[in-house]
């Protein structure tokens, strides 16, 4: 029996992922990854990242939510063009978080005694 050998994987993973700072931070990722922009002065220019993804109750697809930004003048134009396959493999990774109607056990009179 040969044992298997696994590459550790790092990466960023975000709470809220299709959020304004998550997708700011993929789009600027994703752009360090092109070449786009230099990564001198970064923290993480040493480390190997390789992943990225994470949670989020909202289904806008993350090149959609960079473009969103793109118009309110958050990212430049270009720059979501430059990097929307990029931003495709992100929103792979995000899954989805948080229950949209919470579970409380408390009974709703007005369902006849339903629980939720």
């Amino acid at each position: 029996m040969s044992a298997s050998v696994s590459v550790p994987r790092v990466g960023v993973w975000l709470i809220g992922a299709r959020g304004s700072v998550a997708t700011t931070v993929a789009a600027g990722g994703a752009a360090l990854t092109a070449g786009l922009h230099p990564s001198t002065g970064l923290v993480t220019e040493t480390l190997p990242f390789t992943d990225s993804g994470g949670h989020d109750t909202v289904d806008s697809p993350l090149p959609r939510r960079a473009e969103v930004q793109a118009v309110g003048g958050v990212l430049p134009h270009d720059l979501t063009t430059a990097v929307n396959a990029e931003l495709a493999v992100v929103e792979r990774e995000i899954r989805p978080g948080g229950r949209r109607e919470p579970k409380t056990g408390l009974v709703d009179a007005g369902r006849s005694g339903e629980q939720r």
